[in-house]
């Protein structure tokens, strides 16, 4: 156990507490900044740019690992959700999706294991797993019409 009367406890306390002390203020900052700022990760021509053969930013930006919906309507061909919702848009197939607004997490697990190339999408399309990644969509608009959307 710390014992608080140790000679070494002052200089503990002198190393650690500045050090916690810019913590605090480097921890505020940032989340100040990341509450009242949008920073764009992808730029407009970055996400003008097919993925897999479709226009998958359309509607949604990417940054810190997640992807985010910035708007619904352009991100409607690919299922539904509320500006700010955010998630994890998996090229096989996991895939989640959290939803603020609604106060709302969806969990989609379709595990398609594959090489992601330029023939990737003529692939998946000839294949039965498209099946389970076009019921995506649907299973999010089932969702989102069951709280009236």
């Amino acid at each position: 156990m710390f014992d608080s009367t140790s000679p070494h406890s002052d200089l503990l306390r002198s190393i650690l507490e500045p050090l916690l002390e810019d913590f605090q203020y480097w921890f505020q900052r940032s989340r100040l900044l990341l509450e009242t700022e949008a920073l764009p990760f992808l730029s407009d021509e970055q996400r003008a740019i097919d993925f897999m053969g479709m226009p998958f930013w359309g509607g949604q930006g990417f940054g810190l690992g997640l992807s985010m919906i910035t708007d619904p309507e352009k991100f409607a061909w690919m299922g539904s959700g509320s500006t700010g919702s955010f998630g994890w848009p998996g090229a096989f197939g996991t895939w989640w999706q959290a939803d603020p607004e609604e106060d709302l997490i969806i969990l989609y697990m379709v595990q398609n294991s594959m090489d992601l190339g330029p023939e990737a999408v003529t692939r998946l399309m000839a294949s039965q797993r498209m099946g389970a990644r076009l019921a995506l969509p649907m299973v999010q608009r089932v969702v989102y019409g069951a709280l009236g959307k």
